[in-house]
């Protein structure tokens, strides 16, 4: 559900959920700071986990802190192979 809503948005990607975190590998355009990226995801998952029942209005779905860096070339197939290595079939 988080990546359909990422693609409403106009963003492509890939995504792991494991029991702790959400690992999400999102092709999004260059002009699209990394502070609205993480604000945006925040928000999506936010929704999603509202609609699927999993949280209501005003309970926290994140912790504080994130990760996310800009990858580019090789850097992106990489991590797209490991998420799908480790991604549960």
């Amino acid at each position: 559900m988080l990546l359909e809503e990422c693609e409403r948005v106009g963003w492509r990607g890939e995504a792991l959920v494991r029991p702790d975190r959400v690992h999400l590998l999102l092709e999004i355009p260059a002009n699209v700071h990394r502070d609205q990226v993480i604000r945006t995801v925040r928000d999506l998952a936010a929704t999603v986990a509202r609609r699927a029942g999993v949280t209501r209005t005003g309970q926290r779905v994140w912790e504080e802190s994130c990760w996310c860096s800009v990858l580019n070339g090789p850097a992106v197939e990489a991590v797209r192979q490991w998420l799908r290595r480790v991604s549960p079939h």
